[in-house]
């Protein structure tokens, strides 16, 4: 395959096209009353996120801040649709199973 064809190949030309999915959440975290608990709650999310739907996971905003987290999470592969259903079972997963509220919600495709 030559430079082009890779190239159209990732921009969503030709077969095999490349599709990126990402999940941008800001939570807030209850229970949380130092960084250290924040630490504890949002390592455990983020591994477990990412070794149970094979994603990408990381802390993107509010690092120093013990109640509030932006988190971003990245997915790979050639069908969007299921994508963004990868990124709906990483959603419900970390809302049943954390002490988070989900303020805010963004899923970019591109």
């Amino acid at each position: 395959m030559s430079m082009a064809q890779r190239t159209s190949a990732y921009a969503g030309g030709g077969d095999g096209a490349l599709v990126l999915a990402v999940l941008r959440l800001e939570l807030r975290l209850s229970g949380a009353f130092s960084l250290k608990d924040k630490r504890a709650v949002l390592q455990s999310l983020l591994r477990r996120s990412a070794q149970r739907f094979h994603v990408s996971v990381a802390e993107v905003d509010h690092q120093d801040d013990m109640r509030r987290a932006g988190i971003a999470v990245a997915v790979v592969g050639s069908d969007g649709r299921v994508l963004e259903r990868v990124l709906s079972q990483v959603l419900a997963f970390i809302e049943a199973g954390y002490p988070v509220e989900v303020l805010s919600q963004e899923v970019e495709r591109r």
